[in-house]
């Protein structure tokens, strides 16, 4: 406990908490979540809010013998929506843990709204640093926020650190592709000052050491490509609309950091899936 933040970390906050950035993401992602969505064959006829979904719903549709005695601590928890899904369909115990105070507090207006505020408790903290007593979760979730990490390898011992005895850890994040050198993708780094990318064999390692079990790696790596691309096209489409409410300085630094992730993807540089893994019911 009490670990200084890294950059990243600093960096994310400041910009979750920045009112150009929640319009931006309320605009575009909607109210609830703000993640890489799961768009099909027919990416077409799903927008960003419904394909984020199908996204918490598919990870949702992996966890083992969840009910109403169970906790998850939902980390980077943005404004709630997968924590509100979870907590309704399970009956279970959420707690979220998110950086930006801005997305909290809407957070725990939606809970209040749909009576969900005695389900769900909403704590402004950090991955490497959880507000959560040893052993003490069922399930740890996250969606596309253990990118923001430096030190990932704390990050690792937080989750173990939290989680009961054959709990569980579901997850997506942005990943780099394995063996890739990491300045090959610095300009997409540099944007949130990643000190670089996790990759799936560094995530499976890591957990290996912890005597964690994969139950699963679902790659959907064109998804993420995908996403991004609906992104950047949302946001052309409705450049000047939004230049009412969103200054079009943030806009245009968006649609940089767009486009480098839509030319990471294309270039085979990036990898996305769910992670799924089981912590032992014991000490090795």
């Amino acid at each position: 406990m009490g670990t200084e933040r890294s950059a990243a970390e600093r960096a994310a906050e400041n910009y979750y908490d920045n009112v150009d950035a929640d319009r931006f993401h309320e605009a575009i992602w909607g109210e609830d979540e703000v993640h890489i969505g799961l768009y099909g064959r027919n990416p077409a006829a799903i927008d960003i809010a419904d394909a984020c979904h199908r996204a918490t719903v598919a990870m949702a549709d992996r966890l083992l013998s969840l009910d109403a005695t169970g906790r998850i601590l939902d980390l980077g928890a943005g404004y709630g929506g997968a924590a509100r899904y979870l907590a309704q369909r399970f009956g279970c115990k959420v707690l979220c843990v998110n950086i930006s105070e801005v997305q909290n507090e809407r957070n725990r207006r939606r809970n209040r709204g749909m009576s969900l505020h005695d389900s769900i408790d909403v704590l402004h903290g950090s991955s490497l640093d959880i507000p959560a007593e040893e052993a003490s979760v069922d399930v740890v979730w996250a969606q596309d926020v253990f990118v923001y990490a430096s030190g990932r390898e704390h990050l690792v011992a937080e989750i173990d650190r939290v989680l009961k005895p054959g709990g569980q850890v579901l997850f997506t994040d942005p990943m780099q592709a394995d063996m890739l050198a990491p300045e090959t993708l610095a300009p997409l780094c540099e944007r949130f000052k990643f000190e670089a990318m996790a990759s799936p064999l560094w995530y499976r390692r890591e957990f290996a050491r912890k005597g964690f079990e994969q139950l699963e790696w679902c790659e959907l790596t064109p998804e993420l490509l995908q996403h991004y691309t609906a992104v950047r096209s949302a946001l052309r489409q409705r450049y000047e609309r939004l230049s009412q409410r969103i200054s079009t300085a943030f806009m245009d630094r968006m649609l940089v950091n767009l486009d480098n992730w839509v030319s990471a993807a294309h270039a085979g540089y990036l990898r996305w899936g769910i992670f799924h893994f089981r912590k032992p019911l014991r000490a090795s």
